[in-house]
């Protein structure tokens, strides 16, 4: 994953949604 993305995941521990989830499966 990229910088950017993990940025991504950051803001998403406040406000998880569908699509970090995602994201977090990926890796």
């Amino acid at each position: 994953m990229s910088q950017g993305n993990l940025s991504e995941i950051e803001k998403g521990k406040s406000k998880p949604s569908a699509e970090t989830l995602m994201a977090l499966r990926r890796t």
